[in-house]
């Protein structure tokens, strides 16, 4: 086999599962637990690296964080306009 470079392509970067509870620290209750999954939604194959990894693993994470955000502006009377 002759030496060079290689390259791995993918259809998607994998998957990710969040389990998230939210606790009241006076009462010691949960208020809140959620386990949600998601899928690296790519269209098309691209070239596989830690790049390409990390910047799916943000995408679905910052769509968690997005929700959360959202959910606890509701909770607190905020209605998201500027």
């Amino acid at each position: 086999m002759a030496a060079g470079r290689s390259a791995t392509y993918v259809e998607s970067a994998g998957a990710m599962t969040i389990y998230l509870e939210l606790w009241d620290s006076a009462s010691n209750t949960i208020l809140a637990r959620v386990i949600d999954g998601k899928m690296d939604p790519s269209l098309y194959r691209q070239r596989a690296s830690s790049v390409t990894d990390r910047a799916a693993a943000d995408r679905m994470m910052r769509s968690w964080a997005d929700q959360l955000r959202s959910r606890l502006d509701l909770d607190r009377g905020k209605d998201g306009a500027p």
